[in-house]
């Protein structure tokens, strides 16, 4: 594992640092991958989500593009070593194609990532591709494209993905605590989170803001389902306008009831005026409590 920030080497440096790492056959481990160029291509794009968003939900680490693999065979384990013929030639645009697949995958978006273009030593035609990103002080970070709502750790030696129980949060101080441990709160907005991201199957949820709080739905659940927009029905019991406005709902349904029945008033979206004038009546308390807290809100802090 490199042991400063990348941005404080130089190419000479990381130069030296890879062919280290090639000359002394240092296996993949929790810190560092290494790919062929072959692994940068179209179908390709959620196994780089999948092993950048592990390495950020970790410890953080490298993958070096541009090395592949070679396999042996230590005791019991299967190790992957760098291969001592190495480099690629550039690949066009590979700073940009990255970060756009990133930025298209991965939930919320990766604070600190880097990416470096270096020759090799005594190769200049050929490149390596070097993908640094620490551990995130935003983790944990979801994939969450191409129908694939996941999050994953990286393991002693490879990508793993999180089941339910190893979801965590984070909390004060960078620290984890398994979900077992979470308050009441935590515990609900990690159980939604992966329910959400679980499956193609119709969602039904029961007032989740009696649970969570305002950001957790705003950050969380509405995110979420814009993300899953076309791919999942999920239908809310809900007053909060978060859900129903933020998350831009196609169908609003508005009810009523007595001590005997409930009945449908009327369903639709918010371009329909009698349907936006029921949601502010119900969710905001009414046109006149609405624009008095736009009113309070727009107030200058001076």
């Amino acid at each position: 594992m490199l042991q400063k920030h990348i941005s404080q080497y130089s190419d000479e440096e990381l130069q030296a640092w890879i062919q280290q790492l090639v000359d002394d056959k240092t296996p993949e481990n929790m810190t560092i991958e290494y790919k062929s160029e072959e692994a940068f291509g179209e179908k390709f794009k959620l196994e780089i989500a999948k092993d950048i968003s592990s390495f950020a939900n970790t410890k953080g680490g490298v993958i070096i593009y541009g090395i592949p693999e070679e396999s042996v065979h230590k005791e019991t384990e299967k190790l992957a070593i760098p291969s001592s013929d190495y480099g690629t030639e550039p690949i066009p645009n590979f700073v940009s194609r990255l970060e756009n697949i990133l930025i298209d995958t991965i939930s919320p978006h990766l604070p600190d990532i880097w990416i470096r273009e270096v020759p090799i030593l005594e190769k200049p035609n050929l490149r390596v591709y070097v993908v640094w990103h620490p551990e995130s002080w935003l983790k944990p970070h979801m994939v969450e494209g191409y129908q694939e709502l996941r999050y994953y750790r990286r393991g002693l030696r490879r990508t793993v993905r999180m089941t339910e129980i190893e979801v965590m949060l984070e909390v004060e101080k960078g620290e984890y605590k398994a979900i077992e441990n979470l308050a009441h709160g935590q515990k609900c907005m990690v159980v939604l989170m992966v329910a959400l991201a679980e499956g193609e199957f119709p969602l039904i949820v029961d007032q989740p803001e009696d649970a969570l709080h305002a950001p957790g739905i705003e950050e969380g659940i509405v995110s979420t389902l814009r993300s899953r927009r076309g791919i999942r029905q999920c239908l809310f019991a809900t007053r909060n306008a978060n859900i129903i406005v933020s998350a831009d709902a196609e169908q609003i349904f508005a009810l009523r009831a007595d001590a005997h029945k409930g009945e449908l008033v009327s369903c639709g979206c918010l371009d329909n005026y009698d349907q936006k004038s029921l949601v502010i009546y119900h969710v905001e308390g009414g046109e006149e409590a609405f624009e008095r807290r736009k009113t309070k809100y727009s107030l200058s802090p001076n």
